[in-house]
C-alpha cells in the first residue's frame, strides 16, 4: 500500500512510477492483521501484528498511521522497545522506517533497527494471513 522514500504521501492516492505510490488505507477490502515493512535496497523486512484502525492511531510497537511530522521528519514504521534510539520512528523509540535522528531534529532519518541509513525506498505491505515463510520476521 506504499512504496517510496517520501512518507509524506502517506494514506493518499499516488503513483508516480515504481518506487512512488501509495494507496489509501480505506481501499485496503481484506483484513489487515500484519504490517510488513520491506527495505527495497536489500530486501530485509520486519512484520508486526496490526489490525486496520492501528494504522491510524499509534500503539505500543507500531507507528504506520499517524505519519505525524515533529523533530524534522515524518515518522512511519515499526518501532520497538528493544530497537536502539538513533533513528526515533517513535518519539523516543527506534525501530524500522522513517522517523527522525535523536541527535538531530531538522530533517527525515532512515533507519533499520533503530540504526541510521542514508536515503531509503521503503514497501509498506498489508497481510490478512502470515505467509509460514514470513514467520521468522514477525516483531513480538
Amino acid at each position: 500500500m506504499f512504496r517510496g522514500s517520501d512518507p509524506s504521501i502517506w494514506n493518499q492516492h499516488i503513483r508516480v512510477g515504481a518506487n512512488r505510490w501509495t494507496i489509501p488505507i480505506d481501499k485496503v477490502s481484506h483484513p489487515i492483521r500484519f504490517v510488513r515493512l520491506l527495505r527495497v535496497d536489500t530486501g530485509e523486512s520486519v512484520t508486526a501484528c496490526v489490525d486496520k484502525s492501528t494504522l491510524l492511531r499509534c500503539c505500543d510497537n507500531l507507528r504506520p498511521g499517524l505519519n505525524e511530522q515533529f523533530s524534522g521528519g515524518h515518522h512511519l514504521g515499526i518501532c520497538h522497545r528493544h530497537a536502539p534510539p538513533n533513528v526515533e520512528v517513535r518519539d523516543g523509540q527506534g525501530g524500522w522506517g522513517f522517523g527522525h535522528s535523536s541527535g538531530e531534529h531538522d530533517r527525515q532519518a532512515f533507519g533499520w533497527a533503530g540504526h541510521a541509513l542514508p536515503k531509503t525506498v521503503f514497501e509498506v505491505s498489508v497481510l490478512e494471513k502470515l505467509p509460514s515463510y514470513l514467520r521468522h520476521e514477525l516483531l513480538d
